[in-house]
């Protein structure tokens, strides 16, 4: 499975502001901010695969500890994702829209929001990932709550959908 919204916006935002945070004030948050874009494949349909050309933005602040090292990320994280049918090229396009904290401590990235959200015209939403999930960076996903058909593997309308 992939994690294209926690991958980008941990491994990119999180590690690049950690380098850069060596001599940051335990006094003052410092802004970040950043974008990603790609295409990966989110699921294989049997006679064509579903493939996401995304582009994704983030920005917020980096918290520090009185001795001065990074604790906490709090950002937003949006974007757009155009799924589309690797052999016919049918696609349909959506957003992400989340709020992000990236607790250093722990070693958990919580988001809630709008991870993928595809609606079709005269079908409704066919695709939908929104809710609450943390993700812990030794263990993976650990917590869902909402109706998360990208986390949980239920490809079945979007496959429909994009046939």
């Amino acid at each position: 499975m992939r994690f294209r919204a926690i991958a980008a916006v941990l491994t990119v935002s999180g590690l690049a502001v950690l380098g850069g945070a060596a001599g940051a004030s335990a006094a003052k948050p410092v802004a970040t901010s950043g974008s990603d874009s790609g295409n990966m494949m989110v699921a294989d349909c049997g006679t064509f695969e579903v493939w996401d050309e995304y582009e994704l933005f983030w920005s917020g602040y980096v918290h520090f500890d009185r001795e001065g090292n990074p604790v906490r990320i709090v950002q937003h994280v949006w974007g757009s994702d155009r799924l589309y049918n690797s052999v016919t090229g049918k696609s349909f396009s959506g957003t992400i829209n989340s709020g992000e904290i990236v607790d250093l401590v722990e070693g958990q990235a919580i988001q809630s929001g709008t991870i993928f959200r595809i609606v079709v015209p005269g079908s409704g939403a066919v695709f939908l990932d929104v809710g609450r999930y943390v993700f812990d960076f030794e263990d993976g996903l650990v917590f869902l709550k909402g109706r998360h058909q990208f986390f949980e593997g239920d490809f079945e309308g979007l496959c429909a959908a994009l046939s």
